[in-house]
């Protein structure tokens, strides 16, 4: 509580990105840079900003202005949610 949510969730992607970061650079490094498509960046792009980044931070804004249990609630809901929606709307299953 000391930190505050935003302070707390920024360490844990410090501390996590001193692992990911070399290893997605050792994977980048083996890969045709060149051969990889404009559109291919963009997924990439969204992937860690859209998927990633802004919805770590909409739950720390959830946890500042509710209880945790009810952030702990959706967040757990958020598979199921998913699936529901990809079978209503993509038809999958």
């Amino acid at each position: 509580m000391r930190n505050g949510t935003f302070r707390s969730m920024m360490w844990v992607f410090i501390f996590a990105s001193i692992v990911c970061v070399p290893v997605g650079a050792v994977s980048l490094s083996r890969a045709d840079i060149s051969a990889i498509s404009v559109n291919i960046w963009l997924l990439v792009l969204y992937i860690g900003v859209g998927a990633t980044a802004a919805p770590y931070l909409l739950n720390a804004w959830a946890l500042s202005k509710v209880d945790p249990s009810t952030v702990a609630i959706f967040v757990y809901l958020q598979p199921l949610i998913g699936f529901l929606l990809a079978v209503a709307f993509l038809g999958k299953k």
